[in-house]
């Protein structure tokens, strides 16, 4: 695990799926998440041929890349952030 500890701050670089089960419930102020958002897909934006016009800038891409396919259990990982923050005091 590669974590920085400093005061009451702690980052860690590791699968959620298991570093989150090892958190203490209501312990956590702060979660961070940027998981794939599953949004790549095949587009024809690209099969036209460049036209030296401005609209060419428009020929883009909508695949970004093997991370951003497969992600299976987001509903899991928010279930584990949930348990983990701390809840509201009234």
């Amino acid at each position: 695990m590669d974590s920085i500890e400093q005061s009451i701050i702690s980052l860690s670089n590791e699968s959620c799926f298991d570093f989150l089960k090892t958190v203490e419930s209501d312990s956590v102020s702060l979660v961070l998440i940027d998981p794939p958002y599953e949004v790549s897909r095949e587009t024809n934006f690209r099969s036209g041929e460049a036209k030296g016009k401005d609209t060419d800038r428009f020929r883009v891409s909508m695949n970004f890349g093997q991370w951003d396919h497969g992600f299976f259990g987001l509903s899991e990982v928010i279930s584990e952030c949930y348990r983990v923050l701390k809840k509201a005091e009234p």
